[in-house]
C-alpha cells in the first residue's frame, strides 16, 4: 500500500475499533462480559494473536478496560448516587449516559460532567430506578457534581469587600466558581460524608426525608472542600443575587418574606452580603 492507501486503512480500522469498545458490555448473565460473538470479522482479521491470547481476546480485554475505566470514574465522580443505587445499577445507567456522551475530552474525567443533565431527560417523570425515586437520584447527582465542580475550579479573583457601594445596586454578582449552592430534601450531603469515610462500596438505603428542605454552599478554601448549611432566607438571597442585579434580586426577596421577616431584612441582607463577601463567595 502507498502513504494514501496505508492512511485510509488505519482511519477505517481506528473507526471499527472506537466503534467496538464503545459498545456496552453484556449484563444479561448477572456479571459484565464483553459481547465477542458481536465483533466484526474484518476486525478481528486485522488484529494479530498474542503468545497466551487470540485476537479476539485482546479485543475483549481492551473492551472491557474501557468501560470498567469508565464505569471507576463515574463511581469516583459520584459516589453518594452509586451507592444509593448499589454500583450494579449505577453502572447500568452509566453504560445508558455514555452511549450518549462518549468521551471527546483529553482527561477522562469530563466524561463525568453532563450526568446531572443527562438523568434529567432519560428518567421519566414520578418514576424510580432500581427503587430509588428520581427525585431523589436527581438531587444526589447534583450534589455530587457540585462537590466535583467546585473542586476542579481554576482559582478566582473574587469579589472585593470594598467594591460593595451603591454603584454596585444595578449589578449582578456572579457566584465563584469554587461555590455552588445545593438544595436537599433528604440529608444526602451528611451521607456522602459519611460513605467517603467507609471502606466497602455496599448500597445505602435512602434516609428519611427531610421535614422542610434544608440548603447549603458547597465551597473551596486552598484544596479543602467546606459545607455550611444556609438559612432559607440566605438561599434565596444568594440564588436571586446570580439571576437579578441586586436592587431587583432585593425585591424579589423581600416580596417573598411575611411581615415579621420583612422588617428583619435589611440587617439581615447586610450581614449576608458582608459575610458572604468575606468567605470569598463573590466573583470580580
Amino acid at each position: 500500500m502507498n502513504r494514501v492507501e496505508t492512511l485510509a486503512w488505519l482511519a477505517d480500522v481506528q473507526q471499527r475499533f472506537g466503534e467496538l469498545i464503545r459498545t456496552p458490555l453484556d449484563r444479561r448473565t448477572g456479571s459484565l462480559r464483553a459481547p465477542v460473538e458481536s465483533y466484526s470479522p474484518t476486525l478481528r482479521g486485522e488484529v494479530l494473536p498474542g503468545p497466551e491470547a487470540s485476537a479476539v481476546e485482546r479485543l475483549a480485554v481492551y473492551h472491557r478496560q474501557y468501560w470498567f475505566r469508565l464505569y471507576t470514574v463515574l463511581q469516583s465522580e459520584y459516589p453518594l448516587t452509586a451507592r444509593l443505587l448499589g454500583m450494579w445499577s449505577f453502572n447500568e445507567l452509566a453504560s445508558h449516559y455514555v452511549t450518549a456522551h462518549a468521551p471527546r475530552s483529553f482527561d477522562l474525567q469530563h466524561v463525568a460532567h453532563e450526568l446531572v443533565g443527562f438523568l434529567t431527560g432519560f428518567l421519566p417523570i414520578d418514576s424510580n430506578f432500581d427503587g430509588v425515586a428520581r427525585a431523589a437520584l436527581l438531587e444526589a447527582a447534583a450534589i455530587d457534581r457540585a462537590f466535583s465542580q467546585v473542586f476542579l475550579a481554576p482559582e478566582p479573583t473574587l469579589l472585593d469587600a470594598r467594591a460593595m457601594t451603591s454603584e454596585l445596586s444595578r449589578a449582578r454578582l456572579k457566584l465563584a466558581p469554587t461555590v455552588a449552592l445545593v438544595a436537599e430534601s433528604w440529608p444526602l450531603i451528611e451521607l456522602r460524608k459519611t460513605i467517603l469515610d467507609e471502606a466497602n462500596d455496599e448500597r445505602r438505603p435512602l434516609p428519611s426525608q427531610h421535614a422542610v428542605p434544608q440548603y447549603a454552599a458547597v465551597f473551596r478554601i486552598d484544596t479543602s472542600l467546606k459545607v455550611a448549611f444556609l438559612e432559607p432566607v440566605a438561599y434565596r438571597l444568594f440564588t436571586l443575587l446570580t439571576e437579578h442585579d441586586l436592587s431587583d434580586a432585593l425585591a424579589a426577596l423581600e416580596a417573598t418574606c411575611d411581615a415579621d421577616e420583612r422588617a428583619a431584612l435589611p440587617g439581615k441582607v447586610q450581614a449576608l452580603l458582608r459575610d458572604s463577601v468575606s468567605a470569598g463567595f463573590w466573583a470580580a
